[in-house]
């Protein structure tokens, strides 16, 4: 159709008309419906639904509905007398296609009660030119978004990619979804069958067309959006994105999400339908990471330090969400981890690849306290060197607070003295200046490879302790040892000990001061229990630490 063309012929005619007339008041009025039908005719042209200014919550400007109230009356004056004539052939308004889902044409507010009947939880609202009911006042737990498309067109790429993705995610969370245009024939019929083409790739555009016409007998494409569902669908465009969240944390590592955020999401939103959410001192990455699970995503990526990522593990813990981990901290143990050296030289580039391989390596983590754990818990020199390394120290040194804090705990005096129980195994008393259990540790973590690199699929702690002592130089050579255990895989001295368990339960007489994975805490009683295979992490097929973990189940 060409309606667009009528548009700008009687814009102009009517000011030329306006240009005639001796009457002040006929010159306004004929100048003001002009000028609605000429910047209609515009936005046709330049295929600029925006021109309607329609929020995000479907509402227009009243500036806008004024301006424009000319043509909208003319707009509403046909669909009334469409709906009218639908309604003498006995059409309805709303019709169930499949799958959950709604064609329906613009609702009245009496129309519009007919939803609680259908159980219609979510609103797909692709017309520009109209303002929308109050779905939030008027129904509770009502989903509602706005893609603007003229009347008469087809939805651009991204539009498309918007509409397919948001209605695959309502029906994720067991939401039916409405899809609705001025009449139910062109615009929401095109974003429904492009959905049912999406997601039964192997049906044909004029088949699923004409089941839903059997359906909604109103409803057809004029030739121009045919032509476009048909290239659209020959150019690979109707498919599916698998969705993700990105829960950041915008202070980890001096503010270093701000600085990648675009570069970051330029990236994921090549392959996922990708929702971005920020951790704020009210809202949590944890609480962040409840709603990710509660929408039935099947992927979720943390951006931030340790601390961040452990948080967002502990509600993806035993479930099937693949977790992605982007190292944004300044330690970023798990990263270094998992992803080896390149994660400190390039972190945003390698841990992307991971992110995108869509490969899962299944990853132990364990629970201390009542908290997750997914590398290190420790007591004595780990922790001091955590406790001295705050926010505003990493803020002026970065990763040499960890080092400063080091330097401070190893030369700090006294012993721990601990009742230390492995298993089932009875207590012993252990005094120590460290005692340190790992999940999983890069080799920077020197206390926690006495046994060499902990394992982190073998269902183990590696506990790592020093024997008794209070000479620097002992402690020194004691770390060196383990440094060099740690890069080497080989046995440490005899005055460090190791040992593997399942659980671990440490006791002292006093309260003290212990850390998992960066976080510190106090307690008189500490016990760590290991969650095999809990966590499934993304990560790239050809990295070491995948092909360790695939080879130790094939031996398994």
């Amino acid at each position: 159709m060409y309606i667009e063309y009528l548009y700008g012929i009687f814009g102009g005619l009517l000011a030329y008309l306006a240009t005639l007339t001796d009457s002040i008041i006929l010159s306004i009025l004929l100048n003001w419906v002009a000028i609605s039908l000429l910047v209609v005719f515009v936005g046709y042209m330049t295929n600029q639904p925006r021109i309607f200014r329609k929020r995000t919550d479907g509402s227009i400007p009243a500036v806008i509905r004024v301006i424009f109230l000319p043509f909208m009356i003319g707009v509403q004056l046909y669909n009334y007398a469409a709906k009218s004539k639908d309604a003498k052939k006995d059409r309805h308004y709303i019709h169930h296609i499949q799958d959950d889902i709604y064609l329906a044409s613009r609702l009245s507010a009496e129309e519009a009660l007919e939803l609680e009947e259908h159980d219609v939880k979510a609103v797909l609202d692709v017309t520009a030119e109209f303002d929308a009911l109050d779905w939030s006042s008027r129904f509770v737990d009502m989903d509602y978004l706005n893609i603007p498309i003229l009347d008469h067109r087809s939805p651009t790429t991204e539009q498309l990619r918007q509409a397919l993705n948001w209605i695959d995610n309502k029906r994720r969370q067991n939401k039916p979804v409405m899809v609705h245009c001025a009449l139910g024939r062109g615009r929401s019929l095109f974003c429904v069958a492009a959905y049912l083409l999406a997601k039964h790739p192997e049906q044909e555009v004029r088949d699923v067309l004409s089941n839903i016409t059997d359906i909604r007998n109103q409803a057809g494409l004029n030739k121009k959006q045919l032509k476009r569902l048909i290239q659209y669908r020959e150019a690979g465009l109707l498919k599916l994105m698998q969705p993700a969240w990105l829960i950041a944390n915008p202070v980890s590592g001096q503010g270093k999400w701000p600085k990648y955020q675009l570069k970051i999401q330029a990236y994921l939103e090549q392959k996922f339908n990708l929702k971005v959410v920020e951790t704020t001192e009210e809202k949590s990455a944890q609480d962040w990471a409840k709603e990710a699970v509660a929408s039935k995503t099947s992927m979720v990526i943390a951006a931030g330090g340790d601390g961040t990522l452990a948080e967002v593990a502990t509600e993806l813990t035993g479930s099937d969400i693949k977790f992605g981990i982007i190292p944004l901290g300044t330690a970023n143990a798990l990263a270094h981890t998992l992803f080896g050296i390149s994660s400190k030289v390039i972190p945003i580039e390698t841990a992307i690849k991971h992110i995108v391989s869509d490969n899962t390596v299944s990853m132990d983590t364990a629970v201390c306290n009542d908290k997750t754990m997914l590398l290190v818990a420790a007591v004595g020199i780990e922790q001091k060197m955590i406790h001295s390394a705050d926010r505003e120290t990493k803020n002026q040194l970065g990763q040499f607070a960890y080092l400063y804090g080091f330097w401070q705990a190893l030369n700090s005096e006294g012993n721990l003295d601990l009742m230390v129980q492995f298993d089932s195994e009875p207590a012993q008393n252990i005094k120590t200046k460290s005692l340190v259990i790992a999940n999983a540790a890069p080799f920077s973590t020197v206390l926690a490879q006495g046994d060499g690199n902990p394992n982190f699929h073998d269902g183990l702690l590696n506990i790592t302790w020093f024997d008794e002592k209070n000479e620097f130089i002992e402690n020194i050579a004691d770390v060196a040892n383990l440094t060099i255990a740690g890069l080497s895989e080989s046995s440490a001295p005899d005055s460090i000990h190791t040992a593997k368990a399942k659980k671990i339960t440490i006791r002292s007489k006093t309260p003290i001061g212990y850390v998992i994975d960066g976080e510190t805490f106090e307690s008189d009683h500490i016990q760590i229990l290991v969650q095999p295979a809990s966590l499934n992490i993304l990560l790239d097929p050809d990295t070491p630490a995948a092909i360790s973990a695939k080879s130790d189940g094939d031996e398994s």
